[in-house]
């Protein structure tokens, strides 16, 4: 709704935009910003919303010895003190990983999760191979 006034020959405009009770969620459809949140569901699996209202799934993940095979990864719960690096995997398959240092929380809460996603980035898809890339 827009509502135009003219008081003492300025005129201003004040728009009001209506948002239905029934919590169909036209606002992230509509793609305007939303309210990080957190989604547990029943089975365990943890779920973060983003503010543009992509959903990613929150793995945290420990590499090789002592927590796995070498060169190998293992899932472990989210909020693990073991984990090393914390995955995002949104709805479309887009993987975005966190490493963590000595002092990162590991609590799944919207104020830690959405730094981590905004410094995460694109792992790697294959064993590094450092003869590959030596230069004399």
């Amino acid at each position: 709704m827009i509502a135009l006034s003219n008081k003492g020959g300025e005129t201003k405009c004040k728009m009001r935009m209506q948002i239905p009770a029934s919590g169909t969620g036209v606002i992230g459809a509509m793609g305007m910003p939303r309210k990080p949140a957190i989604e547990i569901t029943p089975d365990g699996r943890v779920y973060y919303v983003d503010h543009r209202n992509a959903r990613w799934r929150v793995h945290d993940v420990a590499f090789g010895p002592p927590h796995a095979r070498p060169h190998q990864r293992r899932r472990l719960a989210p909020g693990d003190g073991r984990a090393g690096y914390r995955y995002f995997v949104g709805e479309s398959g887009e993987q975005r990983s966190y490493r963590f240092t000595a002092d990162d929380s590991r609590d799944v809460t919207v104020e830690v999760l959405d730094p981590q996603l905004r410094r995460a980035e694109f792992p790697a898809r294959g064993r590094f191979d450092g003869a590959k890339h030596y230069t004399p």
